[in-house]
């Protein structure tokens, strides 16, 4: 599944929500299908990928959408729309986070006084971008995330297994990481966690 580029004309929340719609319309539905490749795409496994596509389709839409026509990114109302901490300037945090990353603690702490919906929303970015090693949200992808455009790199950096950030079990990823890169492939067209070809 090749990922479309992220729109240039949409605030962060939407841009950020568009990755999970389908591109067959300019009002980007999110379409269960739609949603499931494109958690798929993240590492999740398939049951917490299935769970998120079709808490997006309950969150964004009607408690009748499973059935009827998808939400859509074009009608998604402001008063949906998360943080993508927008408020935190970068450019004030200590230099020892910009040179190591921000902790789960850290990333949490921006997050005081805003609902739980959106505390949970921050919560799952650092959960998918942080580093595998260090448990470390980069300074890159903060920014990234403000702009609304992070899980788009997030998706890149999941395609190989051979990178060293495959998504620990723990963090949502795969039992098996090769059985599940062959399923995924085989059923919804989704590269993920591919292993680099071997010379002969």
């Amino acid at each position: 599944m090749a990922l479309p580029p992220p729109p240039s004309n949409l605030p962060p929340f939407a841009t950020h929500l568009s990755f999970f719609a389908s591109r067959s319309s300019q009002t980007l539905p999110l379409t269960l299908l739609s949603s499931l490749r494109a958690s798929l795409a993240l590492g999740l496994n398939f049951p917490l990928a299935l769970a998120l596509a079709i808490s997006l389709r309950l969150l964004y839409g009607s408690p009748f959408t499973l059935y009827l026509a998808s939400p859509t990114i074009a009608s998604l109302p402001r008063s949906s729309y998360r943080t993508q901490l927008e408020h935190v300037d970068t450019s004030t945090l200590p230099q020892s986070r910009h040179d190591n990353g921000l902790d789960f603690g850290e990333t949490m702490r921006h997050t005081k006084g805003l609902s739980l919906t959106e505390r949970t929303h921050v919560a799952m970015f650092w959960n998918l971008a942080a580093d595998t090693r260090s448990n470390m949200v980069s300074m890159a992808d903060l920014k990234a995330f403000q702009k609304g455009t992070v899980v788009w790199d997030i998706a890149k950096r999941r395609s190989s297994r051979d990178n060293g950030q495959v998504l620990p079990f723990w963090r949502g990823g795969p039992f098996s990481v090769a059985g599940h890169a062959w399923f995924v492939d085989k059923l919804f067209g989704v590269k993920v966690y591919q292993a680099s070809a071997k010379a002969d």
